[in-house]
């Protein structure tokens, strides 16, 4: 599946189908990291989010994943969300996933 395709999934299972949102690669160069980060842990992924118009943006500077739409769209559903919280949400909607394929 492209992004878009990946996106419109989640968007439909975390009932966000309101909300316009797209995907936008970045060079790696516009992202700045300490240099005590190892560089194969140099990568972005991340969501820009406007409550009020319901429009969000993915930027990214590797491949979506599965994995990552859901994580940043979890940041969208649930805004108040902890990173443990969303990272732990992913996991168990992933897992749930997996047992029925």
């Amino acid at each position: 599946m492209r992004n878009n395709d990946n996106i419109l999934f989640w968007k439909k299972q975390l009932c966000l189908t309101e909300w316009f949102i797209s995907s936008e690669s970045i060079d790696k160069e516009q992202v700045l990291y300490d240099k005590s980060i190892p560089k194969e842990d140099r990568y972005f992924v991340g969501v820009y989010i406007d409550i009020e118009n319901k429009i969000a943006t993915i930027y990214h500077d590797r491949k979506l994943t599965d994995e990552y739409i859901l994580h940043e769209l979890l940041h969208v559903k649930f805004p108040k969300f902890t990173e443990k919280q969303v990272n732990d949400r992913c996991a168990d909607i992933l897992s749930g996933f997996e047992t029925r394929l």
